[in-house]
């Protein structure tokens, strides 16, 4: 099925977008490790219990480690985009008090600056996301697009791309049992009032697990 799906896809992106030419059926079959039966069982959670999460570690870095495959299969460079983590339970740093937010580069979890805490009303319009074990999300650095006009061009594939990496995610959550939802994310009024040196970045897509 996932074969089929990804034959039949036709659309490519324009010669002047970030990745003229693009194919999904194109890329190599490694980064699309899933069964039929992980799309069809695939689900939406809304709601989670974080105090029940059976999360792990592991289970962050398996998430980290299939999107800097797919990023890097893609030929998106990680100065152009990097995917980030709310850890809600402490995954990361088991003596962290509260929600801690980091950039996963380099086979490694980086912890990011916040100018104050992450609070039940802030970062997400779906204040119950907070509930979830971790949010992962798309951070797409503006700076690597150059010109503003490049940016204003960019930003509907670059929303095409996230939730590409959204609904992948969502595959291997199915593929391992693992409870998820993509959503839209941070707003970005939020993420720039609550992450520091956040100006030149701004988060697309989000993907919530228990």
């Amino acid at each position: 099925m996932l074969d089929r799906i990804v034959g039949e896809t036709r659309n490519v992106l324009e010669a002047d977008g970030y990745l003229h030419g693009l194919r999904l059926n194109e890329l190599p079959k490694v980064l699309f490790p899933f069964r039929e039966e992980d799309i069809l069982n695939r689900e939406s959670f809304r709601y989670f219990d974080k105090k029940a999460s059976r999360l792990s570690l592991g289970d962050l870095e398996t998430f980290a480690s299939y999107f800097d495959s797919l990023r890097t299969g893609m030929g998106i460079s990680g100065q152009a985009l990097s995917l980030h983590v709310i850890d809600n339970i402490g995954l990361i740093h088991t003596g962290s008090a509260g929600s801690a937010a980091y950039r996963y580069a380099d086979g490694r979890f980086e912890a990011r600056k916040l100018s104050e805490p992450i609070g039940r009303e802030s970062l997400y319009i779906q204040e119950e996301m907070h509930d979830a074990g971790a949010v992962l999300f798309f951070v797409w650095k503006l700076s690597f697009f150059e010109r503003q006009e490049l940016r204003d061009r960019y930003y509907r594939e670059l929303m095409s791309l996230s939730g590409f990496f959204g609904h992948q995610c969502s595959l291997l959550a199915a593929n391992r049992g693992i409870k998820g939802t993509v959503f839209a994310g941070l707003s970005p009024v939020e993420f720039y009032s609550v992450f520091e040196d956040g100006e030149d970045e701004i988060p697309i897509f989000a993907f919530a697990i228990e």
